[in-house]
């Protein structure tokens, strides 16, 4: 065997399950299809949302039980990785609501202002007709997050390679085989895939997956005309089509459309800025952020792979075990994500129905829901 695990996908996803699983004693090499810090997939960038506000339990749940996972990653690198800030959701009222009524069925702190005490509050937004704040909710780093997780792994004694593509995957009665697209061919006991947008086509004829759908979302980077950036909280506004802004310091507030219409090829996506998506923003700028100058100073382009339902996929198919279609929301969740991961590589059970490809599947044909 070449390891007790191989871990195909070295995202935040990937990292974090290599983290885990060295540090339960297990042998595990990581192979990364492209170099250290790459803008190519779903975990680069300086910085995402980390927050409870979910109107499903399941999640809010899960996002509750990742925080202690981040305050470990700060305690054992001395990086700052979470910065609670707390956040802000408006909207109409029939769009805040259920976040409203999640919040009290879990016992999570918030408060429910009305428009005009919140517009007095942070007088650089214009609010909708229903807004709550919950304090449990701020900025995560992400790209240092996963040179943390790296650099956590490889002290640990897991061997990271990037730069390997893996073009195949193949499964036997005692182990898997991973083949390389520079023609090795690694055993393992078990193989985690979390290649993101890849999964797909990397999966294809190996396991039967929910149909995945590929966008390539487009966060701006935008001026603020007088506070600094780090002083403007996470802002979800809710409703038939969702945005988010929040600050990261020293580069300015990001705000981005939440799902695009589009389905695509990741290795034939976009990386340049989409005009029309742009002048969508900065006129949703000039109507609810007046704390902010219409015209970006930047843009990126960051892939989602989102499932039929947007809920994830964390499975077990006989020696190959899975994490994806984490649906653009799955970023704040990834030392829990690793530790889930690593039980179903040692042979625990998926009990959690919301996550299992297998009952999704059937759900598949719908379409997005």
């Amino acid at each position: 065997m070449s390891a007790d695990v191989i871990v195909v996908g070295g995202g935040v996803m990937g990292a974090a399950t290599t983290w885990v699983l060295a540090r339960r004693g297990h042998r595990v090499t990581l192979l990364e299809r492209f170099e250290p810090g790459h803008a190519r997939g779903s975990s680069h960038g300086t910085a995402r949302i980390f927050r409870l506000g979910y109107e499903e339990a399941d999640y809010l749940r899960l996002a509750h039980r990742a925080l202690p996972g981040w305050r470990e990653l700060e305690a054992i690198s001395g990086a700052t990785l979470l910065e609670l800030t707390g956040t802000l959701d408006h909207g109409p009222a029939d769009a805040v609501a259920p976040l409203m009524a999640a919040f009290a069925a879990a016992g999570v702190e918030h408060r429910v202002l009305d428009r005009d005490e919140a517009q007095a509050r942070w007088p650089g937004v214009r609010f909708d007709e229903a807004v709550v704040h919950h304090s449990e909710a701020g900025r995560l780093y992400a790209q240092r997050t996963v040179d943390v997780l790296h650099q956590a792994a490889r002290r640990l004694g897991a061997q990271l390679r990037f730069e390997t593509p893996v073009a195949a995957l193949r499964t036997e009665d005692l182990a898997v085989e991973v083949a390389t697209a520079r023609g090795e061919v690694l055993r393992a006991g078990t193989a985690v895939v979390t290649v993101g947008a890849w999964a797909a086509k990397l999966l294809d004829g190996v396991v039967a997956l929910p149909r995945l759908r590929v966008t390539a979302e487009q966060p701006l980077m935008f001026r603020a005309r007088e506070r600094a950036p780090a002083s403007f909280l996470p802002l979800i506004h809710r409703g038939s089509h969702v945005m988010y802004s929040f600050g990261v310091p020293g580069e300015g507030v990001k705000v981005a459309e939440h799902y695009r219409d589009e389905w695509l090829d990741p290795d034939d996506r976009p990386f340049d800025a989409d005009p029309v998506a742009q002048d969508r923003v900065s006129a949703y700028i000039r109507s609810w952020l007046p704390a902010l100058d219409p015209d970006p100073v930047s843009a990126t382009r960051c892939l989602y792979t989102i499932t039929p339902d947007r809920d994830f996929i964390l499975d077990r198919h006989g020696r190959i075990v899975v994490g994806a279609g984490f649906s653009g929301h799955g970023f704040k969740f990834a030392p829990l994500i690793g530790e889930l991961l690593a039980d179903l590589a040692e042979g625990a059970e998926q009990t959690n129905p919301r996550f299992r490809f297998g009952a999704d599947t059937r759900r598949a044909d719908a379409g997005l829901v």
